[in-house]
């Protein structure tokens, strides 16, 4: 990702992700990027096993082209719809959210 986009990350938490696998590695890319550490494969090796970085490098070999800002906030409300989805958030809630983004 770039290192622009990692601010617009803004409140997303790991445990939004639907996958506590893709959390770790949010929160990974997160800390990387605090730390102005590397974000590649040779630094995943200290956190991950070879299977994850196997499937993080799966995922990353379909996104051929770089995320734009759009895309990012895209991806950005579709994990937090769905994470409250699982949270069990009533409905109208998850209608309230939703007019809110429209109108900003």
């Amino acid at each position: 990702m770039e290192p622009d986009l990692m601010a617009q990350t803004g409140s997303l938490t790991a445990e939004e992700f639907s996958s506590p696998l893709l959390g770790r590695f949010f929160q990974w890319m997160v800390h990387q990027d605090q730390e102005s550490a590397a974000i590649s494969v040779t630094a995943m090796g200290q956190d991950f096993t070879p299977e994850e970085i196997s499937h993080f490098t799966r995922i990353l070999q379909k996104t051929e082209d770089l995320v734009s800002e759009q895309a990012l906030r895209d991806y950005i409300r579709v994990i937090k719809e769905e994470a409250s989805k699982r949270s069990g958030d009533d409905l109208m809630a998850v209608l309230r959210r939703r007019q809110n983004q429209k109108g900003r």
